[in-house]
């Protein structure tokens, strides 16, 4: 529309002071020719598309003027530094870089130089001393220390369709499995590990006839309160904690405990995580489960619940976070 009334505007301008041209010389003079006709009609689209063109052009080489000096969002840093590995363990390569500068951030992706065939190495954990702790996507047989990696500057992108974006696989692929497991990316933004959902997670074997009566009873009693939990959500992001009732409170309380005791530090996670690998007697684990949902552990906070073992490696935590708490 903008460009309608510029075009029309320059048509009447225009028009008019052709007019007043050719009726100041003689009025009697004839129509101008088509040809001459053309010429100032052609200067106003040239002035119209110089008009539509420059404008945009102007603004948009004005636009990065703005931004400069400002580094995006996506970018991850570090772009074009190299590296070198120092240390090869099976899927975990060790590299070490020069400066701080060309550190790459966790979940950045690497590529190592020279080698046979394309590996790439996504980085996991900073171990100080400008050396990132890296996991192979390929098998790294060949890879010795000293080999080149290259920093990308960017995360492990992967191409999938429009119909694989958040969309439940159909009910009849998992018809004929016993059992599913359900990782979720909820669960793994809030750093619990396994990030497996119990709630979307299937067994045909969580059945009293094959688990007996107290471990199905304590099972779904962990799975009632964090589906309670999960329909309190809407609430407590639109009005706040404070407007919930107090059954509704201890509710929450617990299931984020239970939650947190969900995490497990596996033996084979100690290499990233720091957390040493712990055994638990089934036994022990149900009873537990059982006496949080009794509430016998609504005085403890939960972050003790995090990453341990048996429920007294929780209250020996819980211990400790209170006296660095009084100290």
């Amino acid at each position: 529309m903008a460009s309608r009334r510029v075009l029309s505007t320059l048509l009447r301008s225009s028009s008019g002071r052709s007019a007043a041209k050719f009726g100041s010389r003689n009025p009697r003079l004839p129509s101008p020719s088509p040809a001459r006709r053309a010429a100032p009609f052609g200067d106003i689209l040239g002035r119209v598309a110089e008009y539509s063109t420059s404008s945009p052009a102007n603004s948009a080489a004005a636009a990065p003027a703005k931004d400069e000096g400002k580094k995006k969002s996506y970018d991850y840093g570090g772009k074009g530094a190299i590296g070198k590995v120092c240390q090869v363990i099976g899927a975990i390569v060790d590299v070490r870089f020069e400066d701080q500068e060309g550190l790459p951030p966790i979940m950045t992706s690497l590529e190592v130089q020279d080698h046979p065939t394309r590996l790439v190495l996504e980085v996991s954990h900073h171990l100080g001393q400008n050396v990132v702790r890296t996991i192979a996507m390929d098998g790294t047989e060949g890879l010795v220390r000293g080999r080149r990696v290259l920093n990308t500057g960017a995360p492990i992108t992967v191409p999938v369709g429009r119909a694989t974006l958040g969309h439940p696989a159909p009910a009849t692929t998992f018809a004929h499995l016993d059992a599913t497991t359900v990782l979720s990316r909820q669960i793994s933004e809030l750093g619990i590990y396994p990030a497996v959902d119990p709630l979307d997670s299937t067994s045909r074997m969580l059945s009293p006839h094959i688990l007996g009566e107290e471990h199905y009873n304590t099972a779904r009693g962990v799975q009632k309160v964090l589906q309670n939990y999960k329909n309190l959500q809407d609430i407590i992001a639109i009005l706040g904690m404070d407007e919930l009732s107090e059954d509704d409170k201890l509710t929450v309380a617990r299931a984020r405990k239970i939650q947190r005791f969900l995490s497990q530090p596996f033996h084979v996670a100690e290499i990233f995580t720091g957390a040493p690998g712990k055994y638990v007697d089934l036994k022990e684990n149900i009873n537990s489960f059982q006496g949080l949902l009794d509430g016998k552990y609504d005085d403890l906070p939960e972050q003790s619940f995090y990453m341990v073992g048996g429920i007294d490696e929780v209250v020996a935590k819980a211990e400790k976070i209170s006296k660095e708490a009084a100290a």
